[in-house]
């Protein structure tokens, strides 16, 4: 009897044994299958905080960048309207040169025509004025020889005794 007592008790325990490892086994797998449960929750809370993130980091970086492009692009005007203004004053420049350079030529032009015209007028008169002497002088020349002609005509009836010419 001893025998069986002694393995109806050490059945006892080893089943008792069994059913506390059991339940220990149980309350392991729900407590494990709770910090699973608690993991997952975690998880998704930080990716759901991550996303939360990435997303206001994105629409902030969106709107750094579309910030940067209005920037750029207002920039880019800005210096095309100053290119415009420069290069349309570059041309009233330009052009106020060209018509001031015409202005100097024809006036230039017409400085020239009229110094020109009072030397050809000063040049004609010169030239009337020297055929005119040269007309003079050849008429005293002619003077002068006829004169002369006469003086030595003159002179050689002055010294020829024998003429009976008189002098008219």
């Amino acid at each position: 009897r001893e025998d069986s007592t002694s393995a109806a008790e050490r059945f006892a325990t080893a089943k008792s044994d069994a059913e506390h490892r059991e339940s220990t086994i149980a309350s392991l797998r729900a407590e494990v299958s709770k910090l699973q449960s608690r993991l997952a929750d975690a998880r998704d809370h930080s990716d759901n905080e991550m996303s939360e993130r990435l997303r206001a980091l994105d629409s902030a970086w969106r709107a750094k960048t579309s910030s940067l492009e209005n920037d750029h692009v207002a920039a880019l005007e800005n210096h095309r309207m100053e290119v415009l203004k420069l290069q349309s004053q570059a041309e009233r420049e330009r052009q106020a040169l060209v018509q001031q350079h015409e202005e100097t030529e024809r006036k230039h032009t017409a400085e020239l025509a009229a110094v020109t015209d009072r030397v050809t007028q000063t040049v004609s008169r010169k030239d009337a004025y020297i055929r005119q002497l040269q007309e003079e002088v050849r008429t005293l020349e002619h003077a002068l020889q006829t004169r002369e002609a006469e003086m030595a005509r003159h002179t050689a009836l002055l010294q020829d005794p024998n003429s009976s010419q008189c002098l008219e």
